[in-house]
């Protein structure tokens, strides 16, 4: 009889279970304490089998023998045992293991370099043990790791730092193990991270600063670390949390109100700070919070009644606070004379004519319909539940609303369709059972979801047609493929006779009470106001109309931003805040959908590859009573549309702005390309492979090849590939396989790495915000026998973690496991990794070689420069053109062009390996001082060299540059920063006048090459202007006194550093002086009532850089609306 999983097991009962588990072959097995009854429910919740967890009567003191014979085992659990070093040495033999949870059981960092050779391993629990930095060091080699929990084992910042080589974490728990900033620091590598828990550290605001560039976060957890209000500021950097503990962090009201920016958070623990009244009033602004913990935070009557606006849902606790909690839950149910919003989405989902507008139909008590015509698109119904539904066992008292999406079927549709998913949703996949279950592609539907909004959620299986066939399913087999997506059973309808249709609606209901926003009740003010704006009979309403409504209701500005915030994730109205856009709300999202559907279902773009003329678009938006609506779309809007799409990533606009070309419509027809990866070159050719545990998601290459617009090359795009042609002479060829999973970016060019860099991470961004959920692994291909040179035969491939593995542990050679050449690894991955040396050494290095190129040019070289005719006269087309067409960036882009064909090739090389370093520093060293421009020089503001500079009495002043890769440049404004500090000021900055100097100093080089060449932003007297920063910040390092070396944290002034320097010792002197800058400037910025930083505005890339640009290169990344001539 098999043991009672509640009943305690002794030892003669551990020898049975162990008996019958080696009998059975168990994967899965936990063998815990009954002291530690929290850990049944953690086995639960990760969804193992409930006959695999045993209570224990007496902790474990060693492994039993038994146990070491299941070596089938995959997961085990022995947490809160005491087996020690030895009982983890032992465990080592169990070389199958993927999951091991051994928190509290002694183990210090013998037993950890025991367990470091279970290679296999993707989650370890080790939690309050004692391994140390020793220990940690030795787990630092499973570098299959995702899930790592080592709180409490005092590995300090030496034991953080060697877990940062741990590229493939997504979760991290090390609360409470001293690493301090210094590790913070190094963690801030791990990009992948998703949960991070470094409780009880004392990082400080520094650590804070580090890992707010961890952008990945949805969980983070810092409770008692002393951030302060500064690092609170730095977190907000952090915009996809959803959950955050910074209890006991001497936060006052200034970081409360930072913090109120994170706007999807729905969990938030401040307790034991000091927010006060006006933090909690700042706070009432996270609408989407269920949980809030404010206990001990000195806030009275008017930070609780601020509040109590928030939903009634939010569990907000405010204990310990002059204002008690039962004088809150006073304030609360005074003010909240609600309504519920009683309102889910339903997803009707499948291919074309299986019957979803049918049952569209029967949700709403429509006669039937034979042989109706195909959605367009996405049609929108509100379909109301007629009788008062319960939520959760309470009794409703509103009738629910189902606002139903009837999506249209036709496969050009699938694409945009994913843009309208969401977790807050229930699905109904739509089959016909006549037609078989591969023909409706019931699989791939389902991996659609779960790629885009993942297990949470809920879809129902729809065959229709019911009384015609049977629906013949494998329904396990999918649950199998797709655990936690599924809702059991499968329903079977027949909309002709409306059988099975209200037992499905019932369902749908019970599903709604699950849905988190369902319950929510909202102020009768925001209830009315959303009302009044839902019913308006327009489709469009200009943001100032909607605020005026809202005030009408009693809501101010902050509270109608809350709301409109609020509807546009539900789905309700469409909102953005870009260029051209701000202004426009949408009331009615199926207008909108529609107006995209009718350009997809264009039969002239479709045959034009795609090309969609604007000319072309009053044609397309006349309704002509099209599906009998008497709304016609303005012309003022079609602008808007076209921005839309863009932004939606299913379009981008052709130079001259009158074109666009709708990339899912592109041809499936690969065309002939200037060159394929096995053609022989005298370039270099870089290829990296994205290879994917599934299909690639519908729309990939199309949303990529959106994003990679301002690369493309006419009609080089199809389908599965995409054709780019970067600046300076490199090209890239983007394709998938005929199995859809293996992605290939070829680059070839003078220096292929800028641009292979560019498009991965642009790839890697794209499939972290759209796709989440899908697996991939990068491999770098097998460049085959270098000294033949012969190619990889079999086609070969290194995966690219395992090659940086045997780099660090400098391993000479690593072997092709197809043609059997040995390789060095530091060969491999050039061009794949950044420099690891001083960013100053690299950039020195750059000089001289682009200062020896310029000296060596030979006879052509001079020829070119002799012809200045050309020069010139391209110059005059230029001014002769109209404004638009004599943009800087056009002639910048034009004249460079020259240069790269008309001076030297080795000259296409140097500047590529320039954007590529100069891109890499901005990227890395220097990401955390982007609150702020960090290209810039300093010069005397009367013009004279630093012989007759008087330092100390002479004037400086400050000139930023723009950031646009490229194409930096000094940004002349004015007025300009003048420099009124003391020189201690500028000595603590010295280290930051270097490093930017040394940055821009080769850009002056590649213009000596182009000596008289009108270069646009490089102005001719920059190298003077570049020569006197590098001698006053040689003179502010002569006048540092080195007995003062803590202003740089113990660094010089002049020390040359490396990434690796300033996460070790915990400060960096750089980006501190930086923030220097960047604060003198926003102060000057204040007083004088300008625009900040010079007009500087901040971007993020498709890559996710952040960089500060002018208004004429802002339009490369916000180009407002487009031009659509009259008709």
């Amino acid at each position: 009889m098999p043991p009672d999983p509640d009943k305690p097991l002794s030892e003669r009962d551990i020898d049975a279970l162990l008996d019958r588990a080696a009998a059975e072959r168990w994967i899965e097995l936990a063998l815990v304490p009954t002291e530690a009854t929290w850990a049944r429910n953690e086995w639960h919740g990760l969804g193992r089998p409930a006959d695999r967890f045993f209570f224990l009567k007496r902790p474990l003191h060693a492994v039993p023998p038994k146990l070491l014979q299941l070596t089938g085992l995959t997961t085990l659990d022995l947490g809160n045992n005491n087996i020690g070093d030895e009982g983890a040495k032992a465990l080592a033999t169990l070389t199958g293991l993927t999951t091991l949870h051994l928190g509290d059981n002694n183990i210090g960092a013998e037993g950890a370099k025991a367990l470091a050779t279970l290679t296999g391993l993707t989650t370890l629990h080790l939690g309050d043990n004692n391994i140390g930095a020793e220990g940690a060091k030795a787990l630092a080699t499973l570098t299959g790791l995702t899930t790592l929990h080592l709180g409490g084992n005092n590995i300090g910042a030496e034991g953080a730092k060697a877990l940062a080589t741990l590229t493939g974490l997504t979760t991290l728990h090390l609360w409470n193990n001293k690493i301090g900033a210094e590790g913070a620091k190094a963690l801030a590598t791990l990009t992948g991270l998703t949960t991070l828990h470094l409780g009880d550290n004392n990082i400080g605001a520094e650590g804070a600063k580090a890992l707010a560039t961890l952008i990945g976060l949805t969980t983070l957890n810092l409770w008692s670390n002393n951030i302060g209000d500064e690092g609170a500021k730095a977190l907000t950097t952090l915009t996809s949390l959803t959950t955050l503990h910074l209890g006991a962090n001497k936060i006052r009201a200034k970081g409360a109100k930072a913090l109120a920016a994170i706007t999807g958070l729905t969990t938030l623990h401040l307790g034991g700070n000091k927010i006060g009244g006006e933090g909690a009033k700042a706070l009432a602004a996270l609408t989407a919070l269920n949980t809030l913990d404010l206990r001990s935070n000195n806030i009275g009557s008017e930070g609780a009644k601020a509040l109590a606006t928030l939903p009634e849902t939010v569990n907000i606790d405010l204990g310990g606070n002059p204002c008690s909690q039962a004088d809150f839950d006073v304030y609360r149910r005074a003010l909240h004379e609600k309504s519920p919003l009683r309102e889910v989405k339903v997803l009707i989902l499948g291919e074309g004519n299986v019957g979803k507008s049918c049952l569209l139909d029967a949700f709403q008590g429509k006669p039937f319909v034979e042989k109706r015509d195909s959605t367009r698109g996405i049609d929108i119904e509100r379909v109301v539940q007629v009788t008062p539904v319960p939520v959760k066992g309470k009794p409703g008292d509103r009738d629910l609303v189902l606002n139903c999406w009837d999506f249209g079927g036709q496969e050009h549709y699938h694409t945009t369709h994913q843009l309208f998913f969401s977790p807050d949703a229930v699905y109904l996949l739509v089959w016909k059972p006549r037609e078989g279950q591969h023909e409706n592609t019931l699989r791939a539907w389902l991996k659609r979801i779960a790629l885009r909004v993942g297990s949470s959620a809920r879809v129902i299986l729809v065959a229709t047609h019911g009384n015609h066939r049977a629906a013949e399913l494998d329904f396990p087999r999918l649950e199998r493929e797709f655990p936690g997506l599924l809702v059991h059973p499968a329903a079977k309808i027949d909309s002709s006779d409306k059988s099975g249709v209200e037992e499905l609606r019932q369902r749908v209901i019970e599903l709604a009470a699950d849905v988190p926003h369902l319950a929510t009740p909202l102020p009768k003010s925001w209830h009315d106001a959303r009302e009044e704006l839902l019913n308006r009979p327009e489709s469009h309403v200009a943001y100032g109309d909607y605020t005026a409504m809202c005030a009408k209701h009693g809501l101010d500005d902050a509270a109608a931003g809350a709301l409109l915030r609020m509807l546009n994730r539900a789905g309700l109205i469409v909102h953005y805040e870009n260029e051209g856009l701000s202004d426009w709300i949408v009331r009615d999202p199926e207008w909108l959908t529609k107006s995209i559907g009718y350009v997809l279902d264009d039969e002239v773009t479709r045959k034009n590859g795609g090309y969609l003329d604007h000319a072309r678009l009053h044609e397309i938006w006349t309704w002509k009573d099209r599906d009998n609506r008497n709304d016609p779309y303005d012309r003022d809007d079609y602008p808007r549309f076209l921005r839309l799409m863009e932004l939606h990533d299913i379009s981008r606009r052709l130079p001259g702005d009158r074109t666009s070309i709708i990339t899912q419509l592109v041809t499936y027809e690969r065309p002939p390309l200037p060159w394929e990866p096995a053609t022989p070159t005298d370039s270099m050719q870089l290829s990296l492979r994205f290879a994917m545990t599934d299909e690639a998601p519908l729309g990939l290459i199309a949303w990529f090849t959106a994003r990679c617009h301002r690369w493309r090359v006419d009609r080089m795009q199809w389908r599965d590939g995409v054709f780019l042609n970067h600046e300076h002479g490199n090209e890239a060829l983007v394709e998938l396989s005929d199995d859809k999973k293996l992605l290939t970016l070829t680059v070839r060019g003078p220096f292929p790495s800028a641009f292979l860099n560019l498009l991965r991470d642009g790839l890697e961004v794209l499939i972290r915000e759209e796709w989440p959920n899908l697996k991939y692994e990068l491999l770098i291909p097998c460049p085959g026998d270098t000294k033949e040179p012969a190619p990889c035969p079999d086609h070969g491939t290194f995966k690219l973690h395992k090659v940086e593995q045997a780099f660090r542990k400098q391993i000479e050679s690593i072997q092709c496991t197809d043609c059997f050449v040995q390789h060095l690894p530091d060969r491999l991955l050039l061009g794949f990794v950044p420099p690891t040396r001083a960013p100053a050494d690299v950039f020195d290095e750059l000089t001289v070689r682009i200062a020896a190129a310029v000296a060596g040019l030979d006879a052509a070289t001079a020829a070119v420069r002799a012809d200045s005719a050309s020069f010139r006269a391209a110059t005059d087309s230029f001014r002769a053109a109209t404004v638009r067409e004599r943009s800087s960036a056009n002639l910048s882009a034009h004249i460079a062009d020259d240069v790269d064909k008309k001076l030297a090739p080795a000259f296409a090389a140097l500047r590529n390996e320039l954007t590529y370093n100069t891109r890499w520093i901005l990227r890395t060293m220097l990401s955390p001082a982007n609150d702020g421009p960090r290209l810039f020089h300093v010069e005397p503001v009367e013009k004279k060299g630093w012989e007759r500079f008087k330092l100390g009495t002479d004037k400086l002043r400050i000139v930023l540059w723009c950031e646009h890769t490229g194409h930096e440049h000094p940004c002349e404004c004015d007025p300009l920063y003048v420099v009124d500090q003391p020189k201690r000021w500028l000595i603590r900055i010295a280290p930051t006048l270097s490093i930017v100097t040394k940055i821009l100093r080769p850009s002056v080089s590649i213009l000596a090459a182009a000596a008289g060449l009108p270069i646009p932003y490089l102005p001719a007297d920059l190298k003077p202007k570049l020569d006197f920063m590098a001698s006053l910040t040689d003179a502010l390092v002569k006048d540092h006194d080195p007995n003062e070396s803590s202003e740089f944290g113990g660094y010089r002034p002049d020390e040359r550093l490396t990434l690796d320097d300033v996460r070790g010792r915990g400060y960096d002197p750089i980006v501190e002086g930086y923030r220097q800058v960047q604060r003198f400037i926003s102060e000057q910025d204040e007083k004088r009532n300008v625009a900040p930083f010079a007009g500087l505005r901040r971007v993020a890339t498709p890559e996710n850089d952040i960089l500060w640009v002018c208004p004429t290169h802002h339009r490369e990344y916000d180009p407002g609306l487009p031009i659509v001539p009259p008709a």
